[in-house]
Order: structure tokens, then sequence, then C-alpha cells
């Protein structure tokens, strides 16, 4: 099984907390280990700036846990959009039927694409 996934933060949004409180669940690392252990593809898909968002994925050790980083700042699309969901799929190969979506927000991350 194939996968897509999107590790949240724990934050409330970017404007009632700033960057340097955010942090990440305490076993969030060793899990995304583990699945690429497991041969698990794995795809975080973020909307924002490039600049601030690419900062948070360096800043919490992410770059090499996924085989692809999508920043909306730096692809010009993003979530909600369906091109945004394909285009992660294309680059890891796989189909919608090989893909599980884990995120914060159902009609942006689940509802749109059913």
């Amino acid at each position: 099984m194939k996968v897509i996934a999107r590790i949240t933060l724990r934050e409330m949004t970017e404007d009632e907390r700033p960057d340097e409180e955010l942090s990440m669940f305490l076993d969030a690392h060793e899990t995304l280990d583990r699945l690429k252990e497991l041969g698990i593809k794995l795809a975080l898909i973020t909307n924002g700036a490039a600049e601030p968002q690419r900062a948070k994925v360096v800043r919490f050790a992410l770059e090499h846990r996924f085989d692809h980083i999508q920043i909306e700042g730096e692809h010009g699309f993003g979530k909600p959009e369906e091109r945004a969901y394909n285009h992660a799929m294309e680059v890891l190969g796989v189909g919608l039927h090989e893909t599980w979506i884990v995120g914060d927000n159902l009609e942006w991350e689940i509802m749109c694409i059913s």
C-alpha cells in the first residue's frame, strides 16, 4: 500500500501562534521513519508561502522523511485544488486507489476529492 501522508503540526492558525511555538507530535518522526522502513511512499502537501513553509519543513527535519514535499507557494497550486493531489500522486507513481490522506481539515483534505 502506498500513502500520501500529511503530518499535522500542532498549531491553531498561522495568525494565532508564532512559528517558534509550533511543535511536532511526540511520535511523528518515529512514525514517519517506520512508514519509510516499510517502503510506504510519503508526500507532504501544505498550503502557504514558499519561504515560511520550507523553513518549517527544515526546522522539523522533514525533508528526508518524505518522497515528495509540495508547498503551495513553490508549485502555484494547493489544497483543496484537485491538481494538488493529482500532482503528488503522479510524482509518487500511485493512483487514487493506492492512496491514503492524513490531514486536519475534513473539507480541504477529504471531501474535495470524493
